[in-house]
């Protein structure tokens, strides 16, 4: 077919009414979610205010990574926000339109890239579990690891971006054309301003595509065209952000400000702590391994069976009254399966796509191989590995595993059923019992979810800033803060000075205080990669008129709260106290207010 991708070229004919069914049943879901999550995105305390308070902060004039630091990512998403603040004004509103905007973005190009590479079905599928599973997902008391407000925004762009860079990079290998490398660079340099660990696992996308290119089309010259405009492209943003920054800081700290989201990655202790040990699974590695030999090797004997029981002619009435045995059974196993720990499957699920991929090139000549789903199945996995021992769909995993989540789908309702039916089996009947299988698990996970969801019936901040937050019987936090940014926005000077310890950045954003501190977290990895002796002058030198110190529960760390061991703001601590003095307390958590001892009257309490 002229002109065509090879994923094109070697999809069937096929009328495209059942794709247009599937993605509106795909939009009702999508319209439904936020319907029903409506302002239950978010969390007061932890991570999610700095997405707000940054933007706001950059958009009056302040420079990322000098006036204000950030340890997250790369400055794309930030200053993207700021600019939007800029046009469309400054509310959490605006930030969730704009993440809405992108999520339906993402959902429509998965939907066509599976379309394209399998079928209507396996397209709608994938679409269904990326909104069900992971788009609104909120499996943890912490509302930040969902696609509309998450704890970072970097890591959800670098994820759109890098899959829309993978669709380029298909279409490149198909047809050929420097401008579609040349964008596919472009969006490579996007990335490379978001996350590290995204970034890695495009790199690695984009040398298979080079890879394919050499090995099958023997076009040394056109190659080096492609390579020289990737390079091209990948330069052009990441030079904008240094011509920016050279403005306001020198050569070195420019550059350092451009690539600051390697920052941790390059700095040594920076993941030397109990919680990243626990996100890596390193804590009980032997535990780990073993979850996913005994669930990689259940999901292995569940569809084998089921495999091995369609190879069989089924005709008739015994045929269908078969078939309904194996579709309950399916439904049974999947309602009575912890789907929490589906993850463990996931990089052996990867591994056997991309396996089946490279063993249908080898049979049937590498022209047959379609390049999307190989760059899909090679990005899956390395992004996946960042998870370490530990692959899950929660936490983490909202973004992390979600790729390789979708490409499960793909081996289970596309590559697997195709083989299936080459032996002559009842391919239909598989891929409908297995479906059934999946739709009870996304089911599962989002009851989960809504459970959580239905706990958030509190509402704090005002107009386009209102959130619902955790009633006080579920979690008090959110609660308890919202009382403490009205007593900021009631008793405190509206262009004051306030720091809140050791996170809780949400407060300044809601009370439009600036932190002159400069540091909005105090853990131990932020104190590793910026010097906790840094921190500590800083923060003495700028002097809030204001500080808020929130009695946070550090054991994820394995440390004391903030304030209560000498590797976690002891120090500080006692500067505060002979500095200033407390003028309101409330909880739970234990929240208290202080002023500069000078400017200080009597305590107020709650």
């Amino acid at each position: 077919m002229a002109g065509s991708t090879p994923d094109e070229a070697n999809a069937p004919a096929r009328s495209h009414l059942p794709f247009a069914l599937g993605g509106a049943a795909v939009a009702v879901c999508f319209v439904y979610l936020t319907v029903q999550t409506w302002r239950k995105w978010g969390d007061m305390l932890v991570d999610f205010g700095v997405q707000l308070y940054l933007p706001w902060t950059l958009s009056m004039g302040a420079v990322l990574y000098q006036n204000v630091s950030y340890l997250t990512g790369g400055p794309l998403s930030q200053y993207y926000h700021a600019g939007l603040f800029r046009v469309f004004g400054v509310s959490l509103l605006t930030i969730v339109v704009s993440n809405l905007a992108i999520l339906f973005l993402l959902v429509a190009l998965v939907c066509w890239c599976f379309y394209r590479m399998s079928d209507a079905w396996t397209a709608t599928m994938a679409g269904l579990a990326l909104l069900l599973v992971f788009a609104f997902g909120h499996y943890t008391e912490r509302g930040i690891f969902n696609y509309v407000s998450p704890y970072s925004h970097e890591l959800v762009h670098g994820l759109v971006l890098s899959i829309i860079v993978l669709w380029l990079l298909s279409r490149w290998l198909g047809e050929q054309k420097i401008p579609l490398a040349l964008l596919a660079g472009l969006g490579s340099g996007l990335v490379l301003l978001t996350k590290p660990e995204v970034f890695l696992a495009l790199a690695l996308a984009q040398g298979a595509a080079l890879t394919l290119f050499w090995r099958g089309q023997h076009k040394p010259v056109l190659l080096a065209q492609s390579v020289l405009a990737m390079i091209g492209g990948a330069v052009l943003a990441p030079a904008a952000f240094f011509l920016y920054f050279i403005q306001h800081e020198d050569f070195r700290h420019s550059l350092r400000s451009v690539l600051w989201a390697w920052t941790p990655v390059l700095t040594e202790g920076a993941a030397d702590n109990n919680f990243y040990r626990w996100c890596l699974g390193l804590n009980a590695p032997a535990v780990h391994g073993k979850l996913i030999l005994y669930e990689t090797a259940g999901l292995a004997l569940i569809v084998g069976a089921y495999a091995a029981f369609f190879r069989r002619k089924l005709d008739g009435w015994q045929g269908k009254t078969l078939f309904v045995l194996a579709a309950i059974s399916a439904i049974y196993l999947a309602h009575n399966f912890h789907w929490g720990s589906c993850g463990y499957c996931l990089p052996a699920v990867c591994v056997a796509s991309l396996g089946l991929l490279v063993w249908q090139a080898w049979q049937e000549g590498a022209s047959r191989l379609q390049p999307f789903p190989f760059l899909w199945g090679v990005f899956s996995l390395a992004l996946l590995a960042k998870l370490g021992l530990f692959p899950r769909v929660w936490h983490y995993g909202f973004v992390l595993a979600m790729p390789a989540f979708l490409d499960g789908i793909y081996l289970l309702l596309w590559q697997l059923p195709a083989l299936l039916e080459k032996a002559g089996g009842r391919a239909g009947y598989f891929r409908a019992v297995v479906s059934l299988g999946l739709l009870t698990g996304c089911r599962e996970l989002r009851l989960d979810s809504q459970f959580i969801y239905e706990q958030r019936t509190a509402l704090v901040g005002h107009g386009s800033d209102a959130m619902l937050v955790f009633k006080p019987s579920f979690r008090p936090s959110g609660v308890t803060l919202g009382r403490v940014a009205d007593w900021i926005q009631t008793n405190t000077p509206p262009h004051c000075t306030l720091a809140v310890l050791p996170d809780g950045a949400m407060l300044n954003y809601l009370s439009r205080r600036i932190n002159p501190a400069g540091y909005l977290r105090w853990n131990p990895t932020e104190e590793t990669v910026f010097g906790r002796d840094n921190m500590n002058r800083s923060f003495m030198r700028a002097q809030p008129e204001f500080i808020i110190l929130i009695q946070l529960d550090m054991d994820e760390y394995g440390i004391k709260p903030f304030g209560q061991d000498p590797r976690n703001g002891l120090e500080l601590k006692r500067w505060i106290d002979a500095h200033y003095r407390a003028v309101y307390q409330t909880g739970p958590p234990n929240v208290t207010v202080y002023k500069r001892s000078t400017l200080a009257g009597a305590i107020d309490s709650e």
